[in-house]
């Protein structure tokens, strides 16, 4: 961001009654890629499709299977019928599960 381009975006933040102190200051954080008061880290980016097939080893088809089964919750944004990515969150989760996970059993008796 060029630096005259952050005091404009800020007196037009200020002017727009609808955003209080609060909302201003977390907005500000985010910019900035700081913190708010609360001590609340900025949010982790999505993962991508692509990212996620990368990491796992496993096809769009199989992650696509997971995400309708709930093991991964996708994110859509603006109305949009396609999925921006993944929460961070649903993907540590499962990797973490995938991780723990003991492979099935062979079927059949011992001998």
């Amino acid at each position: 961001m060029i630096q005259s381009t952050r005091p404009a975006l800020f007196a037009i933040l200020r002017a727009d009654p609808s955003i209080d102190a609060d909302e201003l200051n977390r907005i500000k954080a985010a910019i900035d890629g700081k913190t708010d008061k609360a001590g609340t880290p900025p949010a982790r980016p999505l993962v991508k499709r692509s990212e996620l097939k990368r990491l796992t080893g496993l096809s769009g088809v199989s992650i696509d299977r997971y995400a309708r089964m709930g093991a991964l919750r996708r994110v859509y944004l603006g109305g949009s019928s396609r999925a921006t990515g993944f929460t961070p969150e649903s993907v540590d989760a499962f990797l973490a599960g995938r991780a723990t996970a003991t492979p099935a059993t062979a079927t059949g008796t011992e001998g």
